[in-house]
Formats: structure tokens, C-alpha cells, sequence
């Protein structure tokens, strides 16, 4: 009898374990999308990142573009960043300017972490822009090449 009330215990435990958990791990998903938009002479001219974002809170997206022949793609590479907000789509056309041949990195992440939270001070993006990011969410990269 015992035996019988601890497995339908703990068995409704799981199940509303299972309830709680389940939407969580359904707010985490995420569509990204990366590729490249060229002009009418084949010439690469945006990074284009778009998707959708299901989480209740925001995200950062990196991007990191690598023009050809750089020795140090910390201090030579192109780095931005975009603020995602909860449940919303975006678009976003990174300018290449002069770039035909490199590659580039975009990551999504977590969160953002500020200078004075930071474990690394050296770290070069806390030096940069005063914060650093954690928790990646994804992550993809190719290269920029011209089509013709």
C-alpha cells in the first residue's frame, strides 16, 4: 500500500514537473536566419539576419564580418550588435560598404553582461563596448563572396 501511494506520488510529480518545464523549453526556440543580398553586378552588399525570437525577454544578436587577408580578427574584424525584443520578428541588413571576399559570424545571445559584472576585465569586447555577452543561444557562419 505504501509502495503504491510513493510510485502515484511521485509520478504526479513528474507529470507536473513536466507541465511547468515544457513551456520553458518552447520559449527558448528560435528561427535565425543568415545569407547574403547582392546587387545586380553579383556584388555582395548586405548581411541580412532575420527571424524570430520566442522568449518573453531580450536577446542580443553578434556579428562579427571578417574582411579578406586580416591577420587579427579581433582588432581587424567588424563587430556590431543588435538588442532583439521579446516575441517579435526582425530584419536586419548589415552594410558590407567595400567587402567582397571574408566571412562573418552572427551568434544570438542571452544576455548581456556589464563591466562591473564582468569576470574577465580584459576581455576584449568588455573593452570595446563596456560589456560582454553569455548564454549562446546559436550560432552560424559563412562566406562573402561575389556570385559573378
Amino acid at each position: 500500500m505504501v509502495y503504491r501511494f510513493r510510485m502515484c506520488f511521485y509520478n504526479l510529480i513528474l507529470v507536473f514537473s513536466m507541465i511547468i518545464l515544457l513551456p520553458q523549453i518552447s520559449v527558448s526556440q528560435t528561427l535565425l536566419t543568415v545569407g547574403l543580398e547582392y546587387n545586380e553586378q553579383g556584388k555582395p552588399i548586405h548581411l541580412v539576419i532575420s527571424g524570430k525570437i520566442s522568449s518573453p525577454f531580450e536577446r542580443y544578436v553578434g556579428i562579427s564580418i571578417y574582411p579578406e587577408g586580416i591577420t587579427d580578427v579581433l582588432k581587424e574584424g567588424i563587430h556590431s550588435y543588435r538588442t532583439v525584443k521579446p516575441n517579435k520578428e526582425f530584419l536586419e541588413k548589415i552594410p558590407l560598404q567595400q567587402i567582397t571576399l571574408g566571412s562573418y559570424e552572427v551568434s544570438l545571445w542571452e544576455k548581456k553582461v556589464p563591466k562591473n559584472l564582468a569576470q574577465d576585465q580584459d576581455n576584449f569586447f568588455v573593452k570595446l563596448w563596456g560589456f560582454h555577452f553569455e548564454g549562446q543561444l546559436s550560432y552560424q557562419y559563412g562566406s562573402i563572396f561575389p556570385m559573378k
